[in-house]
């Protein structure tokens, strides 16, 4: 307890694989767990919310992918 007190406080940093088995045990980034923002993500998550708006919000979850699939496919055409 008292080494994850010093992490918190930044009076010490967890090593490398230390992070990793954390990163691997609850299914997160080595980013996520040291605060990184990752822009490339976060540019994803605004488009989708765009998308959203866009498409028939009864849609269903499969149904939306599906639909988002179809717009990525014509705008590389």
């Amino acid at each position: 307890i008292a080494t994850v007190s010093a992490w918190e406080n930044d009076k010490s940093k967890p090593d490398y694989n230390i992070l990793k088995g954390f990163a691997e045990e609850f299914n997160v980034s080595t980013d996520y767990l040291l605060g990184i923002k990752n822009k490339e993500y976060e540019k994803f998550k605004e488009l989708l919310k765009e998308a959203r708006k866009m498409l028939d919000d009864d849609l269903t979850e499969e149904e939306f992918i599906k639909a988002l699939k179809v717009i990525e496919i014509m705008r590389k055409k």
